[in-house]
């Protein structure tokens, strides 16, 4: 049959359920979110009427590459394809399926729904911008153009309108206490409740109850009335008249919490055991009633201020981003939610150019109403229609942890009553962690209630606790460890969370020296606690990769360029004076004395000028030239950063300098490196694993910090239909019934959250998993309420931490000890005689065409080694099973070449390289290098007389043996020419429409009175061929040559040197050769 005979044949098979799973973590989520797609296209089912939705491009493509391929390897392996048909119906999945299948998905690839939802609903809003409302030309706009925005219409609010209700609002919103600036408290107001703001009507925060106080005699009368009561038992009365002394000065938050009052309000009728005469007693109830007016009166007043300050803020927002035809993702979501049931559908898959039939949803459990509004009428449809349609969602409350940005999980668990007929299933069989690491988990979530101090965070506690389902795993053949240890105890000097911190880091260096090629999480609750790890890291040497996200003032080099900038606008800055001028970058300017006025004045006038006429990127990417030789690899890429952010900035750059050192100052910005040790938030390692989890910040309070409103919604799916600023436990006693239950509710909200965050960060782990906590205090009566807590309730005991002890220990302490695992390959070999897709793509390559145009935005970054092969790219090289141990290799010869100089000044010992070797394979995934087999086979290649002659400096006492040409190398001889080498030589410069930087493996530069007239680069490579083949070394030769031409114009622009004064060699060291380039 053809192609469209066996679609339309399987188009008539069985349908798939409505399915609901309810995933675990690591249980296999995608793999199942992969499978319904697959069984869906096996049928027949056209690819552009299937959507599958999550939340972050990263999944999305995940997802996509799932299916692929699974489709790719089981194409060339029969057993992939009988694992296949299991996990898709049962249906045969024959070579020429899978082949067509994947070639109907590749060529459809543009027309794939596998998105986020933000995508989605942006591709939408585009089809509908006329019926939404939406201004034509709109776009999203960045984070940076939106917060500008924002700023300015912040300085709207204050300088127009109406200044005395301005002031009245952030008098309500204070409480009279001028404890931030009126800026500062729109602003912390605008970012926390502005979302909220949009999402309700304006009754939501008028619905605080206001109580008639006592006037101002009624009020005397009844203190004077407590005052003159007469109490016999001297404690209650020197407690009645305190109490008086603070409501005569109306400070009526001391007077409930304290004292008589603060029993009465109790309900309580005893004081220290002695009854209080109800005579008093019903004087006191007098005042409380009047407290009650004015406590919930003044909450009442700050709940609706801080409406009226987001709707002044709200019309210049709105006005400013008419006028820009600026939205934010969030203004589309909102957008569509209010309008969501009115949409046509078929109105809808027409101008989509296409029906969504078959509904797939990724990570429900983080969906937000706004969200599940728009996409419920789609889900209704496909689960109320008899056939041809299919609905599936995958998620698990019990990693729910974006609440902070609007997800509410209950909307899963609701999900099967809106829509019924859906089939539930649970998994709960883990494929990633070992027997130690399941026991833990278990351990830990079944004995939550049995800690002894949770107080107002029992009931969510416990009901967490009853939900969880008992786990276990398919990896019992896994070796594994659980341990829970306590830090040192601080000194009298320290902080105890920095203690904490460092011991984490010596933990870790343990761990990567004991097991090194395993991948290691190091996972942390805030970003703060990610730049302090790195810190402590760096100072043990251990290589760590940055994935939380700092301020690029980390880096010195950067702080250089900032002070430079800061000087632009303030010359007489005699900080940033004096560290420009003793910094590389004072010479290139021309401030050498940070003292000369004049010299200030000259360089702030003259980076104005530069900035204006080249914009930020290209200053500050000229700054890096001068900077680049000086920096460490982390140095540089921390500069290479600065430089992209500055392209982004030049959008909106502004003529004050100021404001981009403050954007710079503000913006965290991740730098992740090759290494085994990845340190990051437990929110962003949702999704990953690692070998090794370190858990060194688990003492934060399980209730965490009040959000600074409560509020109410009928259902899970509702708008919110009341708000209430948040008020202490004391004020919530006055208040209604039904807002206490508000209050108890957020406070659920939150600890469930914070539990969520906890077993995401424990279900990480795939062998071990260290948990280093905090020792008890001196002052600990109580175990604490935080998650530190929770773990030692359920595996120690309520007993005192002592400092530096194992408190829990499961599974093989020396775990690693029992081998690597294997690593999974794309593609596995087929039996002989069969053909296998490697070897049908081994001979072809793919011609790549340049962008048209270039970059649009920046300047665009590249490597010189990323140049190899110029736009022809192997699928042989891309398709090749791991090239692990071939890139050992070549990184253990680059770093040890690095140590060689002259060879005339001597060779490293081999202690030494031993040294270096260490270091090298500790930062390279494990790959089987026979270390002392490599060593002599380095002192071999040493040894030989091409590396003698490469290395010397006796080879540029005639230029032409160096490779210069007849005219330049006479031009030399003439020169009294001194060779200079430099090793690893970093830099970074503007090429063309790029901005281009790497490492030199060994740069020589010739020089004559101090300044570079000649140059040599010598570039070593460790690539395995024939050089008595002509056409294997002319091919390796061309494949190289436009990395070392790159290097060639770098030198060229560092040293002010012409290109023909500079060679470039290529030393093949296996091969034992050595051919110029250019």
């Amino acid at each position: 049959m053809s192609r469209p005979q066996r679609s339309a044949a399987r188009s008539d098979a069985s349908p798939s359920p409505n399915l609901i799973i309810r995933a675990s973590a690591g249980t296999g989520k995608t793999f199942q979110l992969s499978n319904r797609f697959l069984t869906l296209v096996r049928r027949g089912v056209p690819s552009e009427t299937i959507l599958a939705t999550t939340f972050t491009r990263k999944a999305a493509g995940e997802i996509l590459d799932r299916v692929i391929g699974r489709l790719a390897e089981a194409a060339d392996d029969e057993g992939k394809r009988k694992e296949l048909a299991r996990f898709t119906g049962g249906e045969t999945w024959s070579r020429e399926a899978c082949l067509d299948a994947l070639d109907t998905l590749m060529r459809s690839l543009h027309r794939l729904r596998v998105s986020t939802l933000d995508s989605l609903f942006a591709q939408i809003a585009r089809s509908f911008g006329l019926e939404l409302g939406f201004p034509f030309g709109w776009q999203i706009v960045d984070e940076l153009f939106d917060k500008r925005l924002r700023s300015r219409a912040i300085d709207a609010v204050l300088t127009s309108g109406d200044g005395a209700q301005l002031r009245t609002l952030v008098h309500l919103l204070t409480k009279g206490e001028a404890t931030r600036s009126i800026s500062t408290l729109i602003r912390d107001t605008v970012n926390e409740l502005y979302d909220l703001f949009q999402d309700t009507a304006q009754e939501a925060w008028h619905k605080v109850p206001r109580y008639k106080p006592l006037d101002e005699g009624q009020l005397t009368a009844a203190i004077e009335e407590l005052r003159a009561a007469a109490l016999t038992e001297k404690r209650m009365a020197r407690a009645r008249d305190e109490d008086c002394a603070r409501a005569a000065e109306g400070d009526w938050d001391e007077f409930l919490k304290k004292g008589l009052a603060g029993k009465v309000a109790q309900n309580e009728v005893a004081f220290y055991g002695k009854p209080i005469p109800p005579a008093v007693a019903a004087v006191y109830r007098r005042l409380i009633d009047h407290v009650k007016a004015e406590l919930v009166g003044r909450v009442a007043s700050q709940t609706e201020a801080s409406y009226a300050l987001l709707e002044l803020f709200h019309a210049e927002y709105q006005r400013l981003k008419s006028g820009h035809r600026a939205l934010r993702f969030e203004d589309v979501t909102r957008r569509l939610a209010n309008v969501g049931q009115a949409v046509d559908l078929g109105s809808l898959s027409f101008r989509l150019d296409s029906r969504i039939d078959h509904l797939l949803l990724d990570e429900f459990q983080d969906t937000s109403p706004p969200q599940w509004r728009v996409i419920q009428p789609w889900a209704q449809r496909v689960t109320a229609a008899a056939a041809g349609t299919s609905f599936f969602c995958v998620g698990d409350v019990k990693q729910a942890i974006y609440g902070w940005r609007g997800g509410i999980a209950e909307i899963f668990d609701a999900i099967d009553r809106q829509l019924p007929g859906l089939t539930p299933q649970s998994l709960n069989t883990s494929f990633r962690s070992s027997q130690p690491v399941i026991d833990a988990v278990n351990h830990v979530f079944a004995r939550l209630a049995e800690h002894p101090n949770l107080g107002r965070a029992e009931p969510a506690v416990r009901r967490w606790s009853e939900r969880f389902e008992r786990h276990t795993t398919q990896r019992q053949e896994l070796a594994g460890y659980v341990e829970l240890a306590t830090a040192p105890a601080a000194g009298e000097d320290e902080s105890q969370r920095e203690v904490t911190l460092r011991n984490a880091a010596e933990r870790i260096a343990e761990l990567v020296a004991q097991a090194p090629g395993r991948s290691v999480g190091v996972l942390m609750r805030r970003n703060d606690g990610v730049a302090r790890v790195i810190y402590e890291l760096r100072k043990l040497d251990v290589p760590a990769s940055e994935e939380g996200g700092n301020p690029l003032t980390d880096s010195a080099a950067v702080n250089v360029a900032l002070s430079l900038l800061r000087i632009a606008d303030h010359p007489g800055d005699t900080v940033a004076r004096f560290h420009v001028a003793h910094s590389p970058l004072g010479a290139v300017v021309g401030l050498d004395d940070y003292r000369d006025d004049a010299a200030a004045r000259q360089v702030s006038l003259e980076i104005r000028r530069t900035l204006v006429q080249l914009g930020y990127g290209a200053t500050i990417q000229g700054w890096t030239q001068a900077l680049a030789p000086h920096c460490s690899r982390r140095e540089l890429s921390r500069l290479e950063q600065l430089v992209q952010a500055a392209y982004d900035y030049n959008a909106t750059a502004t003529l004050r300098a100021d404001e981009f050192v403050a954007f710079v100052e503000a913006t965290r910005i991740a730098d992740p490196i090759p290494a085994d040790v990845r340190v990051m938030t437990i929110h962003q390692a949702k999704g990953l694993q690692f070998d090794i989890v370190v858990l060194p910040e688990l003492d934060g309070d399980i209730v965490g910090q009040p959000d600074p409103v409560v509020t109410h919604r009928d259902d899970c799916t509702s708008p919110v239909d009341c708000v209430c600023r948040y008020a202490s436990a004391n004020i919530q006693q006055l208040l209604p019934d039904s807002f206490q239950q508000m209050f108890e509710a957020a406070t659920d909200r939150a600890v469930t959250e914070s539990l969520c965050v906890l077993y995401v960060a424990l279900t990480r782990a795939v062998h071990g998993l260290y948990a280093v906590i905090p020792p008890s205090a001196d002052s600990e009566r109580n175990l604490p309420r935080t998650q530190a807590g929770v773990l030692r309730a359920a595996l120690a005991g309520p007993d005192k931490a002592k400092p530096e002890k194992v408190l829990y220990q499961h599974g093989d302490p020396q775990w690693y000890r029992m081998g690597v695992a294997a690593q999974p390959k794309k593609f596995e070999k087929t039996p002989a005689g069969k053909e296998s897709l490697a070897a049908a793509v081994q001979e072809i390559s793919v011609q790549l065409a340049p962008l048209a145009g270039g970059r649009r935005r920046g300047w665009e970054r590249a490597r010189p080694s990323g140049l190899e092969g110029g736009t022809t790219v192997s699928l042989q090289h891309l398709l090749a099973p791991s090239r692990a141990a071939a890139f050992a290799r070549g990184e253990l010869v680059h770093a040890w070449m690095e140590q060689i100089r002259w060879i005339e000044d001597g060779m490293p010992d081999r202690a030494q390289l031993m040294s270096v070797a260490q270091q090298v394979l500790a930062n390279t995934p494990a790959a089987n290098v026979d270390l002392e087999a490599e060593l002599n086979r380095f002192h071999e290649q040493l040894a030989s007389p091409l590396a003698a002659e490469m290395l010397s400096r006796r080879r540029y006492e005639e230029p032409l043996q160096a490779g210069f040409s007849r005219a330049v190398a006479q031009e030399l001889r003439a020169r009294h020419v001194t060779a200079m080498v430099q090793n690893e030589c970093g830099f970074a410069i503007r090429d063309g429409a790029q901005l281009l930087n790497g490492f030199i493996d060994r740069l020589v530069l010739l020089q004559d009175a101090g300044r570079v007239v000649a140059a040599e680069i010598i570039d070593y490579k460790t690539d395995a061929f024939d050089a008595q083949d002509p056409p294997q070394l002319a091919g390796k030769i061309a494949f190289y040559s436009p990395q070392l031409q790159a290097y060639r114009r770098a030198v060229a622009q560092m040293t002010q040197t012409p290109m023909d004064h500079i060679v470039a060699t290529l030393l093949f060291l296996e091969a034992g050769v050595a051919r110029p380039v250019g």
